[in-house]
């Protein structure tokens, strides 16, 4: 074919010509890959013996009325409903969405790429029914009814994920499956689902965890003969794979095993847990009617949920003559309740315990799991929090102290005894862990809930199995939204009135840090005005407002606890005789002060903060740099500041002084890194798309949000407006991901950073369409901030490289 193909071209000189030729090359490649490998893979596999009329998927036996064996991603295939396809194990209709490199994305794929999708569902159940006729003939009729009846129950075994409808809507199709899962929450998902004590994908299965758009949902089948030690949960923050998440990580992955870096995260996630009996019909049936579940807070909570029942909820939780389950509402479940100090001493029976190496005193124990972000992402319970090892809990044994009144285990019910690290259910109702802040928090969002151990009078349930679907909802309407953002409040702090709105300010640096931008100016007497009233007001404000200084100050101050003692020598000697600026987080954000005003020195500078490139740019090129721009800036200055390397010459920072090299060098390192100042030129860099920033248009000086402002300073300001705290939480990051830094620290060339920041720009940036969603909300919020932090990162370690490279050579 490529042979015949570049004769024609040859005869073609036309461009366009030779563009359809090649689009015709590419459609006749996914011909293959799509629709003819699947069916030479059937033809040429072992199919299961099926009845008559019935297919062979992989093994599975299927109606072809009802079903379609689609190719997965991954070259697999896999049995799904109709009209479906196959995403890294997922089924998904595709009419509403895409798989992207084997991540499945909202939106039906392009026209070609739809067809094809259709033609090789059409093309592979073509093949299975063709391979289904062949292995027909050469089976015996007595395993065709056999066959016909265990294909039954292999037809839904895929998990399915549909059309991102509202479920308030009620437009989701019918349920037939015995579990379904709904993702009503404003962030993508990732639902895990496992069965026993290794956590086993449930039969039928190739993965255990599967993705969840917002509105999406996942349906679940259990095998007719019953599953035992079932568990599902949600996982939020997640990467592509559904790997690395802020929260939900338990369990090692299947396959494959491992944690995150720093471990699996605690198992505190809002879950459903079932033993499921046999269904009637089945053999066992008789020995095991029933099905056993709860949703637990035994170990702590997350998102918000409500779970509801369908079918013969009536025979359910039967005590004599009354039965019935009205399902659990826990959707008012709030990570703000979570309490930052609760009594775990045992009514001062316990006084304290220590953890790598630190007291802490037990009558003030915090449960909160906070992220990078500042944000409340998980509670944990009074256990977990003692029992967990570091660094997410305290990592105490629960056969001792307050742990063991916290946990209540019961090694041995026979011969249990508080002296042998033993306690009763009845000992435990009646302790300390009743009376917990917790547990009264859980009881009272979510009624019908174990909150801890032997809490069984509350939290299971039964019902006759096979007669019963469930449906769990994370995020039902009128929950509080995940995750929780701290919110304001006003304290003295040594006779200084501070507010807080995810940080402490005090309001007289508020004022003066307003004062530097120039917009207004404060008089005097407003210290006279009541200063909690000031503070709540500038609280409900300062959200909106952005300090374009803080990102730049987290770079230097990154940088500067990267620097030699001979960097450090070479900056104090640069920085000598100045009162008000001693360190790279003092200078960095200087040059952003420099604008076209007459008589000040360095407004020549202004191009040098940023590179426009052509909207199909796939990396930087010197090209489209001009004279002038942040590139050719960076290696201009780390020159100047080598020259003057043996001579210091010390910095000024006057209107009327040339900016000195290791202030420009500081700052524009710090450029290079955000995406958006290697943006595109037909929308200057994105400052030419409005866009509102959580629902409000501008910030507190009346600026309007742009694409431009929310990157440079909004949502690093909403992320985390204290200096000191952002900073150690990119610190944090580069010790938890030591190669990747080490990959940033060995990077050195400025054309490769930028390289780097168009194709954040190109991927990133733009993953949401702001000509019809304008807002920047939490969604983009929570996917963009630890890119962000990434970025961060990245450039404090390469400025301080750069500088260290440049003393260690000094005399």
């Amino acid at each position: 074919m490529e042979t015949v193909l570049d004769g024609y071209l040859g005869r073609l000189g036309d461009r366009t010509n030779r563009q359809a030729i090649n689009s015709l090359c590419t459609i006749t490649r996914m011909y293959i890959l799509r629709v003819l490998f699947p069916v030479l893979l059937l033809a040429g596999s072992a199919v299961a013996a099926c009845g008559a009329g019935l297919s062979s998927c992989n093994g599975q036996c299927y109606s072809t009325a009802a079903n379609t064996c689609a190719l997965d991603y991954n070259g697999k295939l896999q049995l799904c409903p109709l009209n479906f396809g196959s995403c890294s194990g997922a089924c998904y209709s595709i009419s509403q969405y895409h798989c992207d490199g084997g991540v499945l994305k909202q939106g039906a794929a392009t026209a070609a790429n739809a067809a094809t999708t259709k033609a090789a569902a059409a093309t592979t159940t073509k093949a299975a029914t063709t391979s289904k006729a062949a292995t027909t003939s050469t089976t015996k009729a007595a395993t065709t009814s056999k066959a016909a009846t265990t294909s039954a129950a292999a037809t839904t075994t895929a998990a399915v994920v549909v059309s991102p409808v509202a479920a308030a809507t009620n437009s989701f199709p019918t349920q037939t499956a015995d579990l379904r899962i709904i993702n009503n929450c404003k962030s993508t998902l990732w639902f895990e689902a496992r069965y026993g004590g290794s956590g086993l994908p449930l039969p039928g299965y190739s993965t255990t965890a599967t993705q969840a758009l917002p509105g999406s949902y996942v349906d679940y089948t259990i095998p007719a003969t019953g599953l035992s030690g079932s568990r599902f949960w949600a996982k939020y923050g997640c990467d592509s794979n559904g790997k690395n998440c802020q929260i939900g990580d338990q369990m090692q992955y299947y396959p494959g095993g491992g944690c995150p870096t720093n471990g699996c995260t605690p198992p505190v996630d809002s879950l459903f847990e079932a033993t499921w009996g046999c269904k009637p019909g089945s053999s066992c049936n008789s020995g095991n009617p029933t099905t056993w579940f709860d949703t637990s807070q035994v170990d702590g909570y997350t998102i918000p949920y409500k779970l509801t029942a369908n079918g013969a909820t009536n025979k359910c939780d039967c005590s004599g003559t009354n039965c019935g389950f009205s399902g659990i509402d826990a959707s008012t479940l709030d990570l703000s309740r979570c309490p930052s100090g609760d009594d775990l001493s045992n009514n001062g029976a316990f006084t304290s315990v220590t953890s790598s190496g630190t007291n802490y005193a037990l009558k003030s124990i915090d449960l909160r799991l906070i992220n990078s972000l500042n944000q409340i992402i998980g509670c944990m319970s009074p256990c977990k929090r003692l029992n967990y090892g570091t660094p997410y809990g305290l990592g105490q044994s629960e056969s001792t102290g307050s742990t063991l009144w916290m946990c209540c285990p019961t090694p041995d019910a026979s011969n249990c005894l508080t002296s042998q690290g033993c306690v009763t259910p009845d000992e435990c109702r009646a302790g300390p862990i009743e009376t917990t802040k917790y547990v009264e928090a859980v009881h009272d969002m979510a009624k019908g809930v174990y909150a801890y151990s032997y809490d069984d009078g509350v939290g299971l349930h039964a019902c006759p199995a096979g007669t019963v679907t469930y449906t769990m909802e994370f995020c039902p309407s009128g929950s509080s939204s995940y995750p929780y953002q701290f919110s304001w409040s006003v304290r003295v702090v040594n006779g200084n009135t501070t507010f807080e709105c995810d940080r402490v300010v005090t309001v007289r640096q508020w004022l003066f840090r307003a004062h530097a931008r120039r917009r207004f100016s404060v008089p005097e007497p407003i210290f006279f005005f009541n200063m909690r009233s000031v503070a709540i007001l500038l609280c409900l404000i300062v959200s909106a407002a952005a300090w374009g200084s803080l990102g730049h100050r987290i770079v230097a101050s990154v940088a500067q606890g990267q620097l030699s003692s001979s960097s450090l020598q070479y900056l104090s000697q640069l920085l000598q005789g100045q009162n008000t600026v001693k360190t790279l987080s003092d200078l960095a954000p200087l040059p952003d002060q420099y604008g076209d005003d007459t008589g000040i020195a360095g407004r020549w500078s202004k191009p040098e903060h940023f590179v426009n490139v052509p909207r199909d740019a796939t990396a930087y090129d010197d090209s489209y740099c001009g004279n002038f721009c942040t590139v050719s800036a960076i290696r201009n200055y780390t020159s100047l500041l080598t020259q003057e390397l043996e001579q210091p010459y010390p910095c000024s920072f006057g209107k009327t002084d040339e900016p000195c090299p290791v202030e420009f060098l500081t700052h524009f390192v710090g450029d290079v890194h955000q995406p958006l100042h290697v943006g595109y030129k037909d929308d200057a860099g994105g400052n030419a798309i409005t866009v509102t920033f959580f629902g409000a248009p501008q910030n507190y000086f009346g600026d309007a949000y742009n694409l431009h402002s929310v990157w440079d300073s909004a949502m690093i300001e909403k992320w985390n407006y204290r200096l000191n705290t952002a900073t150690a939480a990119v610190n944090q990051w580069i010790q938890a991901n030591p190669d990747m830094a080490s990959s940033f620290s060995n990077s050195t060339e400025p054309a490769d950073w930028a390289t780097e920041s168009l194709q954040i720009t190109a991927n990133q940036v733009y993953s949401q369409d702001f000509s019809s969603q304008p807002d920047v909300g939490e969604d983009y919020f929570d996917r963009m901030m630890p890119l962000i932090v990434q970025r961060l990162a990245a450039a404090g370690l390469r400025l301080a490289t750069i500088i260290n490279s440049i003393t260690s050579s000094r005399r």
